[in-house]
């Protein structure tokens, strides 16, 4: 991540906003770190006033569309004046490192497809003749995070962009606005992770177990005996004391 660092300081220590030139270095070195350039035909960036900051990979096309809001007045780190641009930035970054994961999720979905995770990536996709699915899901997770982010394909992509986009904050230039960045990043962090997760006992259940309970697919058998992170990321029960380090 030392390339995305300094990509980052030098725009922050210019007092530069990203822009496409800031995407497009962002995507290049990432497209390396992770081995992915066929995995990614194409980046668009887009300005438009009445769209806030948004990202988006389509795994069809493989293109990867940023909405850059030109508008800074909905920023929230707007009220540091002429800072805001840090919190912007920050913004921006984070974004392209949850998209590119949704890039890697494509790499593996085609070069690994008989592991449980290209299993749960396949099945993520939820179509138009499957509204119904989708309802019952949003019925059943609205009363433990966004349905979003109980997606399981977006549950794992905020866990391992979380955890580089933390590795990123730590190491640029600190100042009042990364700091208070930091923070609500961190508390932003901490629920997206723990989305879908309810401690029963000494184990929690599984959002992704849960997920395919729903959609008629629980027949998938999970792996057994993995590390504490890799759980998290594929969503897979906890114990309590993981549960508790995610959760405070």
């Amino acid at each position: 991540m030392d390339e995305i660092i300094r990509i980052l300081d030098k725009y922050n220590n210019n007092g530069k906003m990203a822009d496409k030139a800031f995407v497009d270095q962002m995507c290049i070195t990432l497209a390396d770190l992770y081995d992915v350039h066929r995995y990614l035909a194409d980046v668009k960036v887009n300005y438009s006033r009445k769209k806030k900051l948004g990202s988006n990979y389509n795994s069809i096309n493989h293109v990867l569309t940023m909405n850059l809001e030109q508008d800074y007045s909905t920023i929230m780190a707007a009220r540091y004046d002429d800072l805001y641009y840090y919190w912007y930035n920050a913004e921006v970054t984070l974004s392209i490192l949850h998209e590119f994961e949704h890039i890697i999720q494509e790499k593996t979905r085609i070069e690994k497809p008989f592991t449980f995770e290209s299993k749960i990536i396949n099945l993520c996709d939820i179509r138009s003749d499957k509204l119904s699915d989708s309802f019952k899901l949003y019925r059943t997770f609205r009363k433990y995070a966004r349905y979003h982010d109980m997606v399981p394909t977006e549950r794992m992509a905020n866990v391992r962009s979380g955890k580089a986009f933390k590795d990123v904050l730590d190491n640029i230039s600190d100042n009042e606005i990364i700091s208070s960045f930091r923070a609500h990043f961190n508390d932003m962090n901490a629920k997206q992770i723990s989305a879908g997760y309810v401690l029963k006992g000494d184990i929690t259940n599984s959002p992704s177990l849960d997920y395919l309970s729903i959609i008629k697919h629980d027949d998938i058998e999970a792996p057994k005996d993995l590390s504490f992170e890799k759980r998290l990321y594929l969503g897979l029960p906890l114990k309590k004391c993981e549960y508790n380090l995610i959760s405070k």
